[in-house]
């Protein structure tokens, strides 16, 4: 039985990874909290990725980005209640 069992090699093929950069500063000169995926932490700087978790991290850059613009064009007071309830829960309220 054991001769019919393959096993799975993985290749890391680093040729096709990605450099994804996490910015220093947020939208409001704080230091950028970065993201997380699968219990990995993303801090602020430059990170060499596989090409699927590189746009899984843009994704979240971009929607963190968005927003913070939603809260710094609306005004701080006015702005984004969605994005207020976020930016607390993750402890980037001021």
């Amino acid at each position: 039985m054991a001769d019919t069992i393959s096993k799975a090699v993985v290749v890391d093929d680093k040729s096709k990874y990605e450099w994804v950069e996490v910015p220093e500063e947020d939208t409001f000169g704080k230091p950028h909290s970065g993201v997380s995926v699968n219990f990995e932490h993303y801090g602020p700087g430059r990170h060499f990725l596989e090409p699927l978790l590189a746009g899984t991290v843009r994704s979240l850059l971009l929607k963190r980005l968005r927003a913070d613009q939603r809260v710094y064009i609306g005004g701080y007071n006015t702005g984004d209640k969605e994005a207020m309830k976020i930016m607390e829960n993750q402890g980037l309220h001021r």
